[in-house]
């Protein structure tokens, strides 16, 4: 099971009641209002003020946010928390970063920094998209 928080999520409901916010083929006022949320998540993100209820998802949302600003600043990554029972973290594909409940209990802001930095230059130098490539060369032989 995995645990996101993501700027879209808001695009659909409202947190206060729970109920859609506005018709989801209104593409350009769903579009407009997620770079708003986005923006407030950022402001709170470097204010050190992430509002979420999920106190893990909001410690390490806001150390990937930071690193990935820094590191690769044209992307904005989406955070999971893994319930598997080993510290552990990887980037997908889509560049969605997922890091395990252990890791998050195991290490401290330092660390974790470290693996955020680790995982966001795999995205950056495309090592995900590689091994994909090179496994399925071999698949293919």
């Amino acid at each position: 099971m995995y645990t996101g928080y993501k700027a879209s999520d808001y695009v659909k409901f409202s947190l206060k009641t729970g109920k859609r916010v506005f018709q989801s083929d209104d593409y350009e006022r769903n579009l407009s209002f997620l770079k708003l949320i986005k923006k407030a998540e950022n402001a709170q993100i470097l204010a050190g003020r992430m509002n979420t209820k999920n106190p893990k998802m909001a410690r390490i949302y806001s150390i990937v946010y930071k690193v990935g600003k820094c590191i690769n600043p044209d992307v904005d990554y989406d955070v999971f928390i893994s319930d598997k029972n080993e510290p552990n973290a990887w980037v997908n594909i889509s560049g969605n970063i997922t890091f395990t409940k252990e890791a998050l209990e195991k290490f401290d802001n330092d660390t974790l920094t470290f693996v955020a930095a680790h995982e966001i230059a795999h995205d950056k130098l495309g090592h995900v998209a590689k091994k994909i490539a090179v496994s399925s060369t071999i698949i293919k032989i």
